[in-house]
């Protein structure tokens, strides 16, 4: 059996690829609860635009697909990082009190106030006006830290 596939069908056919493989690659980027102790090896940077309303995440680490768990963003309000003993949930907590008006550090005390796993847990917060806030408990193992300024919370855990 021979197949012939004609010129003007391969755009077609690579259009097709390019949207399934994008459909995949999405998919899987979904937010996930990650299960309890489990722990990324991390260092992320969250910042903002104050005047372009822009916010962003840039992370990595050991593990894949940690896109669907440490970065969180929304235009116009700001960014979270949520990474070691990663609690996902912080990151639409926080966000929202963001956009209530609640202050980073505000936002940020109120969210680990009741976490049992907060030693466990670094956390980066930035709103869109450039305001900063982190915490990293004294659990992530190795070195573990955060910097911080306007517009931006950078924070890493088990570097060295």
């Amino acid at each position: 059996m021979t197949i012939i596939i004609r010129a003007h069908v391969l755009p077609s056919l690579l259009m097709g690829f390019v949207a399934l493989w994008s459909a995949c690659v999405l998919e899987a980027q979904e937010p996930v609860e990650w299960e309890e102790g489990f722990v990324f090896h991390t260092f992320s940077i969250a910042g903002v635009d104050p005047v372009t309303g822009e916010s962003g995440v840039a992370v990595t680490t050991r593990n894949a697909c940690v896109g669907n768990g440490v970065p969180w963003v929304r235009v116009g309000v700001g960014a979270v990082a949520t990474q070691a003993s990663t609690r996902t949930a912080y990151g639409k907590e926080l966000l929202d009190m963001l956009e209530e008006g609640v202050s980073p550090q505000d936002a940020l005390d109120s969210a680990i106030g009741s976490d049992e796993g907060r030693e466990n847990r670094q956390i980066g917060v930035v709103s869109i006006d450039g305001r900063a806030a982190q915490f990293t408990g004294s659990g992530p193992g190795g070195w573990a830290g955060h910097r911080s300024g306007q517009n931006y919370a950078a924070q890493g855990n088990v570097l060295v």
